[in-house]
């Protein structure tokens, strides 16, 4: 019977310990690298951002540089305007880049990621970046091949 409690205690131990570290992981992955009032705002236009999220994150090069702040549809164009946030103050982007909505792997996250440009001006804070490339919607997709695969017959 005493090993039957400590066999319970080891259970709930271990119950106790997974709960708490994925608490730990939430908070620790659910935070931006500068949250403060540190960065600059930036904007941009896009005929589809489906399924990319307020805190989506902004990448460039890859690495983390920000994430949305808020999307909102334009009454006069019907298209997405997204509001971003850039983390780092001293990170100029060129005025000629372009930025695009983006999937991780296959079903994943939505994103924006930056394509910098050659330019020697640089987008001010608070400006929109004006090239833009929107989502990919594979239901959007995949009905165009069965469009084209049941035309072939």
């Amino acid at each position: 019977m005493k090993k039957s409690h400590i066999v319970d205690f080891s259970v709930g131990a271990f119950f106790i310990l997974a709960i708490a570290a994925f608490f730990f992981l939430a908070t620790v992955t659910g935070r931006t690298a500068n949250s403060g009032s540190e960065g600059y705002e930036l904007s941009a236009r896009f005929e589809d951002v489906s399924g990319l999220a307020n805190n989506s994150v902004v990448r460039l090069s890859g690495v983390i540089i920000g994430q949305v702040e808020d999307i909102s549809v334009l009454h006069d164009t019907y298209s997405a305007m997204v509001r971003f946030r850039i983390d780092d103050p001293g990170l100029k982007i060129p005025d000629d880049s372009t930025i695009g909505v983006y999937t991780e792997g296959i079903l994943g996250a939505k994103y924006l990621a930056i394509i910098p440009g050659f330019s020697e001006e640089y987008v001010k804070p608070g400006q929109e970046i004006l090239r833009t490339k929107s989502a990919v919607v594979l239901e959007n997709l995949f009905s165009k091949i069965l469009l084209l695969i049941g035309t072939e017959k």
